[in-house]
């Protein structure tokens, strides 16, 4: 097999995914560990929530879970269910240029539409 080398650029991107993989990891074990979160309901909440409710914005899907009882210790705990949600092909991003009521000049916020 034949190893391919990746520019500096490259590698330092690959650094950085893999640091935010950790980091989101370590959140939801932390989650799970001092406020009872359970990732897979969320994702089964927030599926749901769309199939019911249509579109949704990111914002609104995770206050709807925590007003149904989804509350882990940070919102950040939420974005491994968004990335489940994703991988699982459970649901799409249709949007990504919503204004944002968090985030801290942070990009557009995403538009979510379950998946037919």
């Amino acid at each position: 097999m034949q190893q391919i080398e990746l520019s500096l650029p490259e590698r330092r991107l690959a650094l950085a995914r893999e640091q935010g993989e950790q980091a989101a990891q370590a959140c939801v074990t932390k989650a799970e560990r001092v406020s009872d979160f359970d990732p897979e309901g969320a994702v089964t909440f927030i599926v749901g929530w769309l199939a019911r409710h249509g579109d949704a914005s990111g914002e609104d899907l995770v206050d709807a879970a925590k007003e149904h009882g989804h509350r882990p210790h940070s919102d950040r705990a939420f974005g491994p269910v968004f990335k489940t949600i994703l991988k699982r092909q459970l649901a799409r991003v249709v949007r990504s240029d919503l204004p944002r009521r968090r985030g801290h000049s942070t990009t557009g916020g995403k538009l979510w539409r379950v998946a037919r």
